[in-house]
C-alpha cells in the first residue's frame, strides 16, 4: 500500500463521485474503478460500494477513509515541518 493509494480512496469517497474524483485524481473512471479494485482486493474488503456513478463507503472504508485520512495529514504536517 503506497499513498497515492490512501489519497485515491480518500478522494472517491470524499467526492462521492467516479465522475468528480477521477479529473481530481487526473485518471479516467475506468483507471479509477481499475484502481479502486485492486487497493480492495490487497485489502481483503469493499471499501466503496457503488450505487450508479455514486461512491458510497461500506463500514470498512468509513474507517479506512478514516485512518487514511490521519496518515496523509501526518505525512503533510512532516514534509511542511521539514
Amino acid at each position: 500500500m503506497e499513498l497515492r493509494h490512501l489519497n485515491v480512496v480518500v478522494t472517491a469517497a470524499e467526492s462521492g463521485s467516479v465522475r468528480r474524483a477521477a479529473p481530481a485524481l487526473g485518471m479516467s473512471q475506468a483507471a479509477l474503478l481499475a484502481q479502486l479494485r485492486r487497493i480492495e482486493t490487497a485489502l481483503g474488503g469493499a471499501l466503496l460500494r457503488r450505487d450508479g456513478d455514486q461512491l458510497v463507503p461500506t463500514d470498512l472504508g468509513r474507517d479506512f477513509v478514516e485512518r487514511a485520512r490521519e496518515l496523509l495529514a501526518r505525512f503533510e504536517a512532516l514534509i511542511t515541518h521539514s
